[in-house]
């Protein structure tokens, strides 16, 4: 799964500045589709710094990974020296879909911390849903979310560990190899994961429409059919690991 379209290897950019995320953000200006996530300090609370709160942005095209490690950036006095300028641009982007699990709770966090709206964000739970039960259990079809890992298991038949130790570690740091490798692999899943169910959506017959963003809270639907009645979203946060090769910038 972490190989380039032509089969070369995914770069991921380790980010530890504003600077260097700046220059590294730019890479994803032009993409329709990008994998989205965060990572935080454990038990953060609203009394604690920005920088515990939303310690890294993760972004993810078919090509490179990158990892904004905002905890990492100084000076800290404001939120010019946390959010690099096309960093901004792109979550704010109507044009640029961001994919994810959980996303709508991850997009509540940004704009609570780092004061950015995020637009055109989707739900990979939606999707998953739509493709497994459109005609064969519409009744089904719901807002609850599927954690990451049985989304990938059951899609790409490929088991990935919750590794809690990882993700309930320090993120305000230096990420170690660990780390970064657990960092990367869940944007580039979810990016993986949204272009490998829209092909079963597009294969299905009649088509059903794709999900709509979720900030838009507009209800799934099925082609010839009402909106199907779903549930509120609940927060479930499951994150992978993986082994791309990595590149450190300061």
């Amino acid at each position: 799964m972490y190989k380039r379209p032509d089969g070369g290897d995914i770069t991921v950019h380790y980010c530890r500045s504003v600077k260097s995320a700046e220059d590294v953000a730019q890479h994803f200006l032009h993409d329709d589709i990008l994998g989205f996530d965060l990572e935080w300090k454990a038990q953060a609370s609203t009394q604690d710094s920005i920088q515990n709160n939303v310690s890294l942005v993760q972004l993810a095209n078919r090509e490179r990974i990158a990892l904004f490690h905002i905890a990492m950036f100084r000076p800290a006095l404001d939120l010019a020296d946390l959010v690099a300028p096309s960093l901004r641009v792109i979550l704010e982007s109507p044009r640029i879909t961001k994919v994810g699990v959980s996303i709508k709770a991850d997009s509540t966090r940004v704009r609570k911390y780092l004061g950015i709206n995020t637009r055109a964000i989707f739900e990979l739970s939606h999707l998953h849903k739509l493709v497994k039960y459109c005609y064969s259990n519409p009744r089904l079809i719901n807002k609850r979310l599927v954690n990451l890992s049985e989304q990938v298991e059951e899609h790409f038949g490929l088991p990935l560990a919750k590794e809690d130790e990882v993700r309930r570690g320090d993120w305000t740091h230096a990420l170690n190899y660990r780390q970064v490798q657990y960092a990367a692999s869940d944007p580039y899943a979810c990016l993986c994961l949204f272009y490998a169910m829209d092909a079963k959506r597009k294969a299905l017959d009649p088509v059903p429409p794709l999900p709509a963003h979720a900030e838009l809270d507009i209800p799934i639907r099925i082609v010839h059919d009402a909106p199907v009645q779903t549930d509120p979203d609940e927060v479930e946060v499951v994150r992978p690991a993986g082994g791309p090769v990595v590149k450190t910038i300061s």
